[in-house]
């Protein structure tokens, strides 16, 4: 996943790939570790997603937080909770 981000060093992405899923999901990205300052990282990080991202790979990355869901009546992923409540928003 952070292979294609542009601008971090192979000591950053070796670091940010070497952590299992549950220790990405309480990283907090700053300049240390993605070269993006707080005060930009509302800004710039999302573009990330924008850029050679295969939404497969950010599927498979969910698949440990799968979820109830009384309208499928079954386990979903965040994603497909997240738009699934948008969808009743509409």
């Amino acid at each position: 996943m952070f292979r294609e981000f542009p601008g971090i060093s192979n000591a950053q992405k070796t670091s940010l790939e070497a952590k299992t899923p549950d220790e990405l999901d309480f990283v907090e990205y700053d300049n240390s570790n993605i070269r993006i300052g707080k005060g930009r990282i509302k800004k710039d990080f999302p573009e990330f997603f924008l850029t050679n991202f295969s939404y497969r790979e950010l599927e498979a990355r969910c698949q440990q937080h799968l979820t109830w869901s009384d309208e499928t009546q079954s386990g979903i992923s965040e994603i497909e909770q997240l738009l699934l409540k948008i969808a009743k928003i509409i």
